[in-house]
């Protein structure tokens, strides 16, 4: 709209000019014809690249993501993304993955028990500080009497400085043995009694079942009998009752014996 041009920020001369600036400027044009001025303006917005710096700590098998991808071990990333003035926007990451705790109980193992004669067990968790949970559990205490028959898992959890949680679990079986104390074998005999933990059973018909149990409702031995005089060897137990179930004649009932060491 003029017959020359003169612009500022040292540009000089001319219609057209080529800018590159660093950061947002504003330039002004001036036009002069026939002696009469008149200006104008232009701004060039510079949108400036960001940068970003974060630190997280996660628990093993745990993740995070910055943008497409996805982290699960302890470094330092640097991902490099837009912002939203859609310039690089340089994201430094540094992650630390806290391990798990290792927990563990104590017993390790719950014998298979008989209702019947089953007593409260104590259990023990490490580290100390989690929590027992499951049936027949209150506080670190097992009832089987409260849980009642069948396959109890029983789960310590234990959750550490850095929010991280370990756990484990214990199975304790609990069987019916329904009236087998009381009720006596009819026509089998157990002998030697006591013993040392070899003995002969008589009586049961070939192909019988039979368990034996300890005074606190344990499992010990299961078998099925072979003999109709049954040579049954307990190896490792201690000195103590025992008790040995079955069926005779169409009825469960037990035997109770002594094994002296």
């Amino acid at each position: 709209g003029a017959t020359t041009y003169s612009w500022d920020n040292g540009l000089g001369a001319g219609a057209s000019q080529t800018v590159s600036p660093a950061v947002t400027t504003t330039y002004t044009v001036t036009g002069t014809t026939a002696g009469c001025t008149n200006t104008d303006q232009v701004t060039i917005t510079v949108n400036q690249p960001s940068t970003l710096s974060q630190t997280f700590d996660i628990c093993e098998g745990s993740s995070i993501s910055v943008g497409v991808n996805t982290y699960t071990m302890s470094g330092t990333y640097i991902d490099v993304l837009l912002n939203s003035v859609g310039c690089d926007s340089t994201i430094t990451t540094v992650l630390v993955v806290n391990a798990n705790p290792t927990v563990s109980v104590t017993p390790t193992i719950i014998d298979t028990m008989c209702l019947s004669t089953a007593q409260p067990i104590s259990l023990v968790g490490t580290p100390s500080g989690g929590t027992f949970s499951g049936p027949g559990v209150s506080g670190n205490i097992f009832s089987p009497g409260v849980a009642g028959v069948g396959s109890h898992t029983i789960i310590y959890s234990y959750t550490d400085a850095n929010g991280c949680t370990g756990s484990t679990s214990v199975l304790a079986v609990i069987e019916g043995c329904v009236g087998i104390v009381e009720q006596g074998l009819d026509g089998v005999a157990l002998y030697p009694n006591p013993n040392d933990g070899i003995f002969t059973v008589s009586g049961l018909v070939i192909g019988t079942e039979y368990s034996i149990y300890d005074d606190r409702g344990r499992l010990v031995v299961n078998g099925i009998t072979e003999s109709a005089a049954e040579q049954v060897k307990i190896q490792g137990v201690q000195t103590g009752i025992y008790y040995l179930y079955s069926t005779a004649n169409g009825k469960r009932g037990s035997i109770k014996f002594l094994i002296t060491k």
